[in-house]
């Protein structure tokens, strides 16, 4: 059967051969035996015509073969699995018509995520690319510029001052205080360390106290190299924040202040506190407390606080306030409570006790 198919094509291949050299040689009129033997124009320009027929039919098959053997190179590689051991020649042509699938299929799927994604709005401000490591978080903002004159960290929440009521509440109690001293309003010296805006001085100079110290300075690095200022009364409303307070109370119960009368405008919640009972613990002292029975409004200074959510955010503080009073001795102490009890107005109420202020607490519920 084989036979059979190589004879039709060997006389397939013999009569496409036959029709060239007819349609090439058949128009040349062949001359004489010595013009064939001698290559006679005619018959050369014949012979040239059919060699290049022949080789240009030949070239034109041998590249629709090697076109033919590539295709299916291709298609075999593409389709069959190709074990790792496997050489598999490089096609060049193939591997460019690949590659120009893989980036059109790219740029297919480019342009559907895009029309996907919202857009983006123009009036959002955008980091600069060339920022290797861009902010994470909101930046502080900066403290209001009156709080940069301080020549020591503060805390713009701390920076209110002293209502003009509280100082009025307590003024009796301080000229008795004065006269325990053997001294009058006149030449007594108030110390109060914790500077805000000045206030103080004013305040208390408008009820005849003229002498008072109210400096703007590092109060504890002053303690510490004891450079404490000279005075008969320690009288302050000091920060509420951090450790203030447990400073200030280790401060007057040490052994050189401990002899000193002092008056403390601090939040109720301080007398509860473990640094204020091992204070009075150590120091072995019994303060009585003058409570208002309407709330203390504290105001900062102007420039003195950031924006807050409403004005009465700005200006009171979240914590109820009292008078923490110690008259220098017990028997001092005794004194200006009874005092206090018999000339007192309809203003404050006076608690002896830690226990008495939990009457009061609870005689306001």
């Amino acid at each position: 059967m084989s036979n059979d198919n190589d004879n039709d094509s060997n006389e397939h291949e013999n009569t496409q051969w036959s029709t060239v050299f007819h349609n090439v040689v058949k128009p040349v009129s062949i001359g004489s035996s010595s013009d064939a033997a001698g290559g006679g124009s005619d018959g050369n320009e014949a012979l040239a015509l059919f060699a290049s027929t022949t080789t240009s039919t030949s070239t034109s098959t041998t590249k629709k073969k090697k076109s033919k053997s590539k295709w299916k190179k291709g298609k075999k590689r593409k389709n069959a699995d190709v074990e790792p051991d496997a050489e598999v020649e490089p096609d060049a042509e193939f591997d460019e018509d690949i590659s120009q699938q893989q980036k059109q299929q790219q740029k297919q799927q480019q342009q559907q995520k895009t029309k996907k994604e919202p857009k983006k709005s123009k009036t959002k401000i955008d980091v600069a690319s060339s920022d290797p490591n861009p902010p994470t978080s909101t930046p502080t903002p900066n403290p209001p510029s009156s709080l940069v004159d301080f020549p020591y960290e503060v805390d713009e929440d701390d920076h209110c001052e002293t209502p003009q009521i509280s100082y009025d509440d307590i003024a009796p109690t301080l000229t008795k205080m004065t006269q325990l001293l053997n001294s009058s309003p006149a030449t007594i010296t108030i110390y109060d360390p914790y500077y805000c805006n000045g206030g103080t001085v004013d305040k208390l100079n408008c009820l005849n106290f003229p002498n008072v110290i109210n400096i703007k300075q590092d109060c504890y690095a002053a303690w510490e190299s004891n450079r404490v200022p000279e005075h008969h009364i320690f009288l302050t409303n000091p920060p509420y924040s951090n450790d203030h307070i447990d400073k200030l109370m280790q401060f007057l119960t040490s052994p050189s202040q401990i002899s000193k009368p002092w008056l403390l405008l601090m939040p109720q919640y301080v007398a509860k506190k473990d640094y204020y009972e091992a204070a009075l613990k150590r120091s072995n002292l019994r303060p009585f407390y003058i409570v208002p029975k309407k709330r203390y409004v504290y105001e900062p200074p102007k420039d003195f606080r950031g924006s807050k959510k409403s004005d009465t955010h700005k200006k009171s503080s979240p914590f109820v306030s009292m008078w923490f009073c110690w008259g220098g001795s017990q028997q001092n102490t005794d004194v200006l409570a009874s005092f206090f009890t018999k000339t007192n107005g309809t203003n404050c109420e006076l608690a002896r006790s830690k226990s008495a202020l939990r009457d009061l607490r609870r005689k306001g519920k």
